[in-house]
């Protein structure tokens, strides 16, 4: 059903690059061109999770309970939470507008979308630091976010690696998502996220 929807939602408008890391032996997919979301999501599951920082070369630490989510209707209201209102943005607005933003320097580090192609509800990674300063992480998502995500959007530059683990505490077989992918292989399976600066 959820990816029936998302293919009704999909026409020609851009194409994106992902990373080339592997899990058993596959790829994660490029972007597919994408226009709006509306209509695809009626419940308040635009959501924002603190990601936790470690110093570059320190251990991660594992078995963190999943940090608490706070939900929303729109994306719109979801990103104003993360920024403390320092971004406003139209209802309109688009995945593809966004990356013409520096959401970075205003504390979003990613956002992880419900289907893929970004698009779909969304789960903000918010963060303290850049990846130039520290390794992000999310050792375990929120039960809402657990096994969910097919696309997402690295928003800070500085993270050469963007992590998307199959199991918690950075376990079982992953996919970089470089700046942007689709997850591919790793679609709907997703339990934790590491971007780091190599």
């Amino acid at each position: 059903m959820k990816h029936t929807l998302m293919m009704a939602a999909v026409s020609a408008v851009m194409a994106m690059g992902c990373g080339t890391d592997q899990m058993e032996g596959q790829e994660s997919t490029a972007l597919e061109p994408s226009t709006t979301v509306q209509g695809l999501v009626k419940e308040k599951t635009h959501c924002v999770v603190q990601a936790l920082s470690v110093k570059h070369g320190e251990a991660l630490p594992t078995g963190i309970a999943a940090p608490p989510a706070s939900c929303f209707d729109t994306f719109a209201e979801a990103i104003s939470h993360a920024t403390k209102g320092a971004v406003k943005l139209n209802s309109h607005v688009t995945a593809q507008d966004l990356k013409e933003m520096n959401l970075g320097a205003a504390g979003i580090a990613a956002v992880e979308y419900d289907f893929p192609n970004l698009l779909g509800a969304t789960l903000t990674l918010n963060a303290s630091y850049t990846c130039a300063e520290s390794d992000l992480y999310v050792a375990s998502l929120p039960t809402v976010w657990d096994n969910r995500i097919s696309s997402a959007i690295s928003y800070d530059p500085s993270c050469k690696s963007f992590n998307h683990y199959t199991e918690p505490n950075f376990l079982g077989g992953y996919v970089n998502c470089g700046s942007a992918c689709n997850l591919g292989p790793a679609d709907n399976l997703t339990s934790s996220i590491y971007m780091r600066y190599f």
